[in-house]
């Protein structure tokens, strides 16, 4: 399908232009015509008043945690990770994950993000949600802890790996997620074998 974005306003090189078009074939740009022939497109789209410029990209997320918001705030970091988030997060299950990751990705894309790069858990759901909403994403199950559990969260990040790297047309790319020190240095020693 051949689509024609006419008289938008084009960001390139950190300056916009009025009055340009796009050309778009299947998912691509193909060019930017300067006198299209609108008869060679499947579909026109009017620009007017609108600007055309590259999606941004959110570098560090726990799209999830959307469902956190507002809970706990203004405390400490580890009082409100020890004693507010990780308990709460022991209640998470995959049904959770994937709804608070669709409102993440909802609101992303409200915003002009395009791409994110999340660490959680319970990433194939993260990952399902991805897909569904068309984002781009790098996506790990993060790491945290050398116990009984560490093994478990390298397995997870080995299967989301077969399931989900180069997935939705090679919108995804799945890495290690290794968390901060601190989320061993600083845990109480029931909370060592947590893989976060």
């Amino acid at each position: 399908m051949k689509i024609l974005i006419k008289n938008i306003g084009l960001m390139q090189d950190g300056k916009v232009t009025e009055h340009k078009n796009i050309a778009v074939e299947d998912k691509y740009i193909k060019e930017f015509p300067e006198n299209p022939k609108e008869e060679e497109y499947d579909e026109i789209i009017e620009g007017h008043d609108m600007l055309a410029m590259p999606g941004l990209v959110n570098t560090h997320t726990h799209v999830a945690m959307t469902l956190f918001r507002s809970y706990a705030d203004d405390m400490a970091l580890m009082d409100w990770l020890q004693n507010k988030i990780w308990p709460a997060e022991d209640h998470l299950d995959d049904d959770i994950v994937y709804w608070g990751s669709t409102l993440a990705f909802a609101e992303m894309i409200r915003g002009g993000t395009t791409s994110f790069c999340d660490m959680y858990m319970f990433m194939d759901a993260c990952a399902k949600a991805a897909d569904k909403a068309g984002i781009r994403g790098n996506l790990a199950r993060g790491l945290a802890g050398i116990g009984p559990n560490g093994q478990k969260g390298i397995d997870e990040n080995v299967e989301l790996y077969k399931n989900w790297n180069g997935a939705g047309d090679g919108r995804f790319k799945v890495m290690m997620g290794p968390h901060a020190p601190y989320t061993l240095s600083h845990i109480p020693k029931y909370r060592c074998a947590r893989t976060y």
